[in-house]
């Protein structure tokens, strides 16, 4: 039932969910996000500006929805009063049973005016009705990031001043609209970050505060699962995927060079489902760090193979990717990176697609290093001659060819 409830009222709830919100509805993700972030930082860059963001953590989010609030939202909307009511009744008359081997709590009544069930199908999308009037347009110079509670918060100028003000602003709205609607932020997990390319000793870092407690800085932060630092180096988060890799090889070689390995259907599903899945995530961010640094992912990306296969350290590259069917870690980046940028130009109405790419054809002059990711792809195109366009096969000579056979 929670299914048809769901199919019925995605179309009202998307109508209503700001833009900014890219969590649990359809061609929406986390790495647009961080596309979003990444941009406005590396456009502060390019202008000599200072970009500080503030990555707020909320209390148990999902827990602490209030329902009669969330009816109240769910009633301005256009969906039937039918459904609304029986997501009333879903929401404050359940009943829980714990069963542990042969022993039963026995049914006890959930609380009736809070909380969202956990793993709800409908419980996702009742989270982004609650939150959908989080709005910081008023606020200038100030973009919101969501992804279902992981919210941020980021300003860019060359005046600190400036950047602390349009911060601090916009989490005194932050801050009310927690105690308009019984949700909190928990200061101990906010953290912010001054993204900077200036030599900043002996610098101050501009302090703002939530709900009268200073939130604590830190030269990096990971965000959305990618480890994000103060000058966007990317040496801290490919150090990470390092080590990750490094404890995986372990994990691999004890399954593929056992008496009774693994076979080699199952090794090449297990470097893909554990290997590449957590080399892929971001990859297209982090495609312009220093040579050093990926090569060092490179050496690490090899040895796993190797290991895999039971090779020597003196194998060839060329020859494992061969065995295996991979490609490099280079082309690899290059085709998500391609890919993702060929999407988002078919959808013109997205926000990634509106903040990142509708300019890029005005900003191809500037260093690559300051240039966002969406770019990179862009400049290919640019040089290939096909600025502005994605590339197509020439529809009258298609249609030759078919008359000709």
């Amino acid at each position: 039932m929670e299914r048809l409830i769901k199919k019925k009222v995605l179309p009202e709830i998307e109508k209503v969910v700001q833009p900014e919100q890219l969590g649990f509805l359809p061609q929406r993700s986390t790495i647009d996000c961080l596309v979003r972030l990444e941009n406005q930082i590396k456009q502060g860059f390019r202008l000599g500006k200072e970009t500080l963001a503030v990555f707020l953590d909320m209390t148990s989010a999902f827990d602490r929805v209030n329902i009669p609030t969330l009816m109240a939202k769910l009633k301005k909307l256009n969906i039937s009063p039918q459904i609304v009511e029986w997501i009333g009744n879903f929401l404050t008359e359940r009943k829980i049973e714990i069963t542990l081997e042969n022993h039963s709590s026995g049914f006890f009544s959930a609380p009736n005016n809070v909380g969202l069930p956990q793993g709800g199908v409908l419980s996702p999308l009742l989270f982004l009705v609650y939150c959908h009037d989080i709005n910081l347009d008023t606020i200038l110079g100030c973009k919101l990031y969501l992804y279902a509670d992981d919210i941020a918060v980021a300003a860019s100028s060359r005046d600190r001043g400036c950047l602390k003000a349009s911060v601090q602003k916009a989490l005194y709205y932050l801050e009310n609209w927690t105690m308009e609607n019984y949700m909190s932020f928990s200061t101990e997990k906010s953290v912010s970050v001054l993204f900077s390319r200036k030599n900043r000793t002996n610098v101050q870092h501009p302090i703002v505060s939530l709900a009268g407690v200073d939130i604590q800085h830190a030269e990096k932060f990971c965000y959305l699962g990618v480890l994000l630092d103060s000058k966007l180096l990317w040496t801290n988060h490919i150090d990470y995927l390092v080590g990750n890799l490094r404890s995986r090889a372990n994990f691999l070689n004890a399954i593929c060079l056992s008496k009774r390995g693994a076979p080699y259907s199952c090794v090449l599903k297990l470097i893909g489902a554990t290997i590449t899945s957590k080399l892929d995530y971001g990859s297209m961010f982090y495609r312009e760090a220093t040579k050093h640094n990926l090569q060092k992912l490179d050496s690490a990306f090899n040895q796993v193979l190797r290991r895999a296969l039971g090779c020597l350290k003196t194998t060839p590259t060329p020859a494992l990717y061969c065995e295996l069917g991979v490609t490099s870690l280079q082309r690899r980046r290059n085709n998500l990176q391609a890919r993702y940028f060929l999407k988002k130009m078919g959808s013109t109405n997205h926000i990634v697609y509106k903040e990142c790419i509708a300019t890029w054809n005005q900003d191809l002059q500037f260093r690559p290093r300051f240039s966002p990711t969406v770019y990179k792809y862009s400049c290919l195109m640019s040089n290939a001659g096909l600025p502005g366009l994605v590339p197509t096969p020439n529809i009258d000579d298609l249609s030759s060819r078919f008359n000709g056979i």
